[in-house]
């Protein structure tokens, strides 16, 4: 994260792993909590690493979350069954129904990628294609929220460009296979116009 803009939405040194939990834990979130989620997790089920003498915890695999168990989770008060979701997501990895690794690779379109991650519980259009793009390697993705819909009614005033679902295909149209870094220049722009709002994501 620089300054108060987000840098991927959600997580910094984003790995498909970190990435799912992050973007589970975004819905009816701000950018600084989704933030607090993550490094509380880290610090509850990861490892300590040192590094020019400051002890940070990596974040946990899925199999150090399920061999915690869920009470654990249940107990850093994440709210919204957010623990539920987590542990899900993981017990998805371990069991091979969600492979990460698979669906970043680049044979794997967006289309199959997407499919995949809304098939876990927690995933939802936005989430899957949060994902998708941060931590599959998946550039076509358009994740949509408020930020980016409200750069849409702003950039382009003639309101051609449909909303909701079609939103999606219409940017990927428009932008091309690599509409998630106009997705992200946008999310960016609308953020600084809005940086005296609220924080959320």
């Amino acid at each position: 994260m620089s300054g108060n803009t987000p840098t991927c939405g959600c997580c910094a040194n984003p790995t498909p792993g970190k990435c799912t939990v992050a973007y589970i834990c975004s819905a009816v979130n701000n950018v600084s909590r989704i933030s607090d989620i993550v490094e509380s997790v880290a610090k509850r089920f990861g490892r300590p690493l040192e590094l020019d003498g400051e002890v940070r915890n990596s974040f946990p695999t899925h199999d150090m979350v399920l061999e915690a168990g869920v009470e654990p989770l249940a107990k850093l008060g994440l709210g919204m069954d957010r623990h539920t979701k987590i542990f899900a997501a993981a017990e998805r990895i371990r069991d091979g129904r969600l492979d990460l690794h698979h669906l970043s690779q680049p044979e794997v379109c967006y289309a199959e990628a997407k499919r995949r991650l809304m098939g876990c519980y927690g995933s939802g259009d936005k989430v899957a294609d949060c994902i998708s793009l941060f931590g599959l390697d998946k550039p076509e993705a358009f994740p949509v929220d408020r930020w980016v819909e409200r750069a849409m009614v702003h950039y382009f005033p003639d309101g051609k460009q449909p909303h909701g679902d079609d939103l999606v295909m219409w940017a990927q149209d428009y932008f091309g296979r690599h509409a998630g870094y106009a997705n992200q220049l946008l999310f960016h722009e609308q953020w600084r116009l809005a940086s005296s709002g609220p924080d959320t994501a």
